[in-house]
């Protein structure tokens, strides 16, 4: 259904067709003129829309399962009325908003903090069931509290285009109070203009002006504040404030630029400079290289499902877009969140917050009970037994509470409806992310989730004093989640506090100690060298990027080979090149080549060229698993002659394998050392304040217990290695049988390649760090590989793990043929040997398939063939008791549906394309005027 209105919407608007936007032609255009009553109209069904989507109203609050919710609502309320004292420096009591406590000081946190004072009071206004609704004394106190808060903060600060006006961050000006106060004036509309008719609209014009870099007081798409979850932000909030002051044009453009957060990052085609948002393969990233879809992307679907809600029936409603909110729900966010709990990998900063993991989950789950209400039968069937998988898989129930109120009532019709069946929607297999530098396994009863990072991708986020300790977070951390475990006793913010952050799982890092940005910098929460916002920051402080271009990954039929360089981040390239001031501390990091071979539920991991620069000692983190200090850990461990070792902390030599688990179920993980290398065995509690890697956290000490495992290196190490087979859910007989004859075989394990073969899979995992040969196989550059033999040819798989790369070249010993046509592939033959070439072109990590067979032979070779088998069987002859060795080939499941791989097409059809060089051109041009 398409509604079109003429006016500044005809040119604007846009008809949707899955992720793609496409403009509406003059001829297609059919014009439905509106009048003013019925433009009226529309804003009216806007803001009742909005109302009953945070408030309910008389009908849905009368019912009893939603008394819960009203009382939250209240009872916030209560807190914020109890403590207005309407003065003019303290509106709310302990809240000072004086120039002496705001700018003076360059902190804009009093003022949103106020401002969000007053939305709690204004919501609890205007819902029905609350004590507060529409009475006339909080009425007055709210409109007070709204002209007071203009008069003595908000109009001293009014222009934006002057120098000194502004403070502290940006995000409490162009997002924190326009969204606190916009949604304030939808339940204050008539009381405020009563008193005061002009007051909105002075609002409406500060919120204009508090749009940094943004065009006559509105969006600019090319700022890079504008951009995903932000934009999402700052335009459902200029349809609201066009709702209350009647402008049509307002809500035209503030919908046109909205939808733009709906389209597929191309990272060929970048439009106006904008790298944030949801890529082809289901990554989403912020910050223009912060993997974010566990805070800023869980916004984004919110904000992406209230469009949809509150523009509903208008002719501005979003409703082309549901293919598109169903494809984020179950290619980005489901396989983010194992069991309801959202893994560490995606979160950014927000990682260190105390409202995280499951609580993450009630933002998502809500967005999916809304989004149910638009699907047809067998769509809604699907995403309401993912939603009831999701909460049952949960330790504890989900708070209602935390949901909006509109989502509440859906949501416990959902959960008590018998007929529902809870089906997860998320496949055992593999799910690569490479826009994001990241991975996720699934297996059998657990999620290997893996971080990498890239010169595309940032090594950590800090900012605002959140994060305080992320230097090795994207370095190769990994975090094994284990089914039916409650994952807030191995992570989320206790571990993040307490863990030693120079062993993190997977990493491999120099022994020293570092300061936090609060430490370097005399407790500033960034470098003083550069404003807080500017780019500077963005690159030095807050995501830097690293200087390594190896970090991809390559998928085939469930499994996965992973890999990264080690590298070090631009700040210290740039302290190098003297771009950095004397005050600035930038810390280099080690060296090594790193993998990770994921096959079905065992994860081979491999360490290379190990070694660093500054000659210091580097150590490599096996595990380190948390435990509640309630619980006991029960370690056993073999040594290669097949006896019982007890583990002490300290260094054990010769072990074959060592099985971890403590008192509670799901914590079986068993590792196997392929390689005789000693290992360092710690079991310790270690304590922690929150606060220690999250300033605003609460002044809490915790403990908790570590199992650590690690290999040193030692001092100065030169080219050392490293394997280890990780084995989750593993008993101690497992691990005895497996270690008695293992299904895996590191083949190379050096400098320039890394090769494992999976016996029971009849599979070989290659990744190949610059131009090498291994096992067969001649690659003249860096490349990620997966080859897999079965009854029907060879299946490859094929990426380049630098995303700059135009082809890969391999040379196989053999002579194969295609078994079908491929366009990315090409063959050619020289010296009995098939010389393969991948074209991997704007193929951004993707992985590339093709399946050989091996040539047949002309008939006149076969025939000389069988003479010389003849002559070789002859009684006497030197080979007459020859025999060629062979290997029985497993059929690989291929009748499958599903084959393991959930990846999606790194571009939709039709999109046009640039080269990469012309793409990071455009962004290193755009970047110039930027402002964070």
């Amino acid at each position: 259904m398409k509604k079109i209105i003429t006016g500044a919407l005809s040119s604007a608007l846009f008809l949707q067709t899955g992720i793609m936007i496409v403009p509406i032609s003059a001829k297609e255009t059919q014009k439905a003129i509106l009048s003013e009553n019925d433009t009226l109209t529309y804003m009216n069904k806007i803001k009742d829309s909005f109302k009953n989507y945070v408030a309910g109203n008389e009908t849905s609050n009368s019912q009893p399962v939603l008394a819960s919710k009203i009382s939250s609502i209240e009872k916030a309320a209560d807190s914020a009325f109890s403590s207005y004292k309407g003065e003019d420096d303290f509106i709310f009591d302990g809240i000072n908003i004086s120039s002496k406590a705001t700018s003076e000081v360059e902190n804009s946190d009093n003022l949103y903090k106020t401002t969000q004072n007053i939305y709690k009071m204004a919501l609890a206004y205007g819902t029905y069931g609350t004590k507060y609704y529409h009475d006339k004394t909080s009425e007055d106190i709210i409109c007070d509290a709204i002209q007071k808060f203009y008069d003595q903060a908000f109009s001293k600060y009014y222009d934006y285009s002057k120098d000194g006006l502004m403070f502290g961050n940006w995000w409490n000006w162009e997002i924190g109070m326009p969204t606190q106060l916009s949604d304030t004036f939808v339940f204050m509309e008539k009381a405020l203009n009563d008193r005061n008719p002009e007051l909105i609209k002075n609002y409406v014009k500060g919120f204009d002006n508090y749009l940094r870099n943004g065009k006559n007081g509105d969006v600019d798409l090319t700022a890079p504040q504008h951009t995903g979850t932000n934009l999402a932000d700052i335009t459902m909030n200029r349809i609201l404030q066009g709702t209350v002051t009647h402008d049509e044009k307002r809500i035209e453009k503030a919908v046109q630029d909205m939808m733009s957060v709906f389209s597929t990052i191309d990272p060929y085609n970048i439009v106006n400079g904008n790298t944030d948002g949801v890529y082809a393969d289901g990554s989403f990233i912020q910050h223009h290289r912060v993997a974010y879809t566990g805070s800023y992307g869980k916004l984004l679907l919110q904000r992406a499902v209230q469009a949809l809600v509150i523009l509903n029936d208008t002719p501005w409603q979003p409703s082309d877009q549901l293919d598109t909110l169903q494809n984020w729900v179950y290619n980005s966010f489901a396989p983010v969140m194992y069991e309801g709990y959202m893994m560490e990998i995606v979160k950014g900063r927000a990682v260190s917050r105390t409202a995280s993991g499951y609580s993450d989950a009630t933002g998502v789950i809500e967005s999916m009970v809304l989004l149910t209400q638009f699907l047809p039968n067998q769509e809604k069937a699907k995403m309401e037994s993912q939603i009831k998988y999701m909460v049952q898989s949960m330790p504890t129930k989900l708070n209602a509470n935390g949901l909006t109120l509109s989502a509440v009532v859906p949501y416990q019709n959902i959960m008590n409806d018998e007929n529902i069946q809870a089906v997860s929607q998320l496949k055992k297999g593999s799910y690569a992310f490479n826009a994001m530098d990241k991975n996720i396994q699934v297996g059998d009863g657990f999620a290997f989730a893996l971080s990498r990072s890239s010169n595309r991708i940032s090594k950590y986020e800090y900012m605002s004093g959140e994060n305080l300790k992320p230097w090795f977070q994207g370095d190769g951390a990994f975090y094994l989640y284990l089914a039916g475990r409650d994952q807030s006793k191995s992570f989320g913010v206790n571990y993040m506090a307490a863990i030693d952050p120079y062993r993190m799982p997977g990493t491999t890092v120099p022994n020293e100690n570092r300061l936090t940005i609060p430490e370097m910098f005399h407790g500033s929460a960034f470098y003083p060298g550069y404003p807080a916002g500017s780019e500077e920051q963005n690159d030095y402080v807050y995501f830097p990027v690293g200087t390594n271009h190896f970090s991809g990954s390559v998928t085939l039929n469930g499994n996965t080979v992973a890999g990264m360089q080690l590298g070090d981040d631009n700040a210290y390239v740039a302290k190098q090149q003297g771009i950095l001031g004397d005050d600035f501390i930038a810390y280099k990091n080690a060296n090594a080549n790193k993998s990770w071979f994921m096959f079905g539920n065992k994860i081979v991991v491999l360490g290379s060229d190990i070694h660093d620069e500054l000659h210091r000692d580097v150590t490599t983190t096996i595990d380190n698993r948390m435990s509640d200090v309630n619980e006991k850990t029960n370690v056993s461990a073999m040594d290669k002659d097949g006896k019982a070792v007890v583990l002490s902390n300290g260094s054990h030599e010769h072990l074959s394998w060592i099985h971890y688990q403590t008192n509670e179920e799901h914590t079986s993980i068993g590792y196997y050392f392929p390689e005789d290398k000693a290992v360092e065995v710690k079991n310790e509690t270690r304590s922690a304040n929150l606060k220690d890697i999250r300033t605003p956290n609460p002044d809490k000490e915790i403990s908790e217990n570590f199992f650590t495992l690690t290999y040193e290196h030692g001092k100065d190490p030169k080219q050392d290695t490293y394997s280890y087979v990780m084995m989750p859910n593993a008993s101690q007989e497992e691990m005895k049988t497996f270690a008695q004859n293992p299904d895996i075989q590191v083949l190379a394990n050096t400098a320039s390649v890394h090769v494992v073969k999976d016996l029971s899979q009849n599979m070989i995992g290659y990744n190949f760090f610059t131009k090498g040969n291994s096992n067969g196989i001649q690659c003249e550059s860096a490349a990620s590989i997966l080859e897999q033999e079965t009854d029907g040819g060879t299946l490859f798989a094929v990426s380049d793990p630098t995303f700059e790369q135009k082809a890969i070249t391999l040379t196989l010993d053999k002579d194969y043929e295609l078994t079908q046509k491929q366009d990315a592939v090409t063959i050619k033959y020289q010296d009995g040997k098939t010389i393969i070439t991948v074209n991997t072109d704007q193929s951004y990590g993707k992985s590339i398939n093709f399946t050989l067979k091996q040539k047949a032979k002309p008939q006149d070779d076969q025939k000389d063939e069988n003479t010389e088998k003849e002559h070789q069987n002859k009684p006497g002859s030197d080979t007459s008791d020859h025999k060629e060795n062979t290997v029985k080939k497993e059929t690989a499941k291929t009748n499958d549906v599903d084959t393991g791989d959930h990846t999606n097409p790194i571009f939709p059809a039709g999109i046009a394309m640039v080269s990469f060089g012309a793409m990071v051109e455009i962004y290193r041009i755009s970047k110039k005027k930027r402002k964070s």
